[in-house]
């Protein structure tokens, strides 16, 4: 569950409570963003689906300091897979749609470089690789990862953020069925 409006991790965790699954779910890394109101994103997952890896903030500054783009890792427990889940709360459509569309664009670019960090190689990875088979391993440990961007976008599918900027697409055939991530429907 993505959360894209939370004050701080005891909030989370009085969610999980007050639900009554303190055994099975818990709060991802929390980590406060810059954001002048205290507004964060965060993310809760179920332990007995999940392992949590790791988690990264991407901080995102437009005239001031904003929601941050919460990236957390999880492994898939029934088969190792590996999940990426982007967070995010983009700027609001309030001084209008057109006028606030340039924070949007900002903030999907930057959503998309963590995409990008995610699924590409760095100067440094690719330099690190000696041999073709090392590569090809790389290569496909490096691609093989399924990714998850969820939250408050304040935008619709064919917006130009998502759309141009966040490299999105509404090709549904280009995407995944869920049974196949998790080898069970869900």
């Amino acid at each position: 569950m993505g959360l894209c409006e939370i004050e701080n991790n005891d909030l989370a965790k009085d969610l999980i409570s007050a639900m009554g699954k303190e055994n099975d779910f818990a709060v991802a890394e929390y980590h406060d963003s810059p954001d002048i109101r205290s507004i964060d994103t965060c993310l809760i997952f179920n332990k007995k689906l999940f392992r949590f890896m790791e988690a990264e903030s991407f901080n995102v500054n437009i005239r001031y300091p904003t929601r941050d783009i919460f990236k957390v890792h999880l492994s898939v427990l029934n088969n190792n897979s590996e999940l990426v889940v982007l967070v995010n709360h983009w700027p609001s459509r309030t001084m209008g749609r057109y006028e606030s569309e340039p924070l949007r664009i900002a903030v999907a670019e930057n959503c998309a470089r963590a995409i990008d960090k995610t699924l590409k190689f760095s100067v440094d990875e690719l330099f690190s690789i000696t041999n073709l088979r090392d590569s090809l391993d790389s290569l496909n440990q490096k691609l093989n990862k399924n990714v998850l961007v969820m939250g408050d976008f304040n935008d619709n599918p064919f917006d130009k953020s998502i759309i141009d900027y966040l490299r999105a697409t509404s090709n549904k055939d280009l995407l995944i069925e869920w049974n196949e991530l998790f080898d069970h429907p869900i």
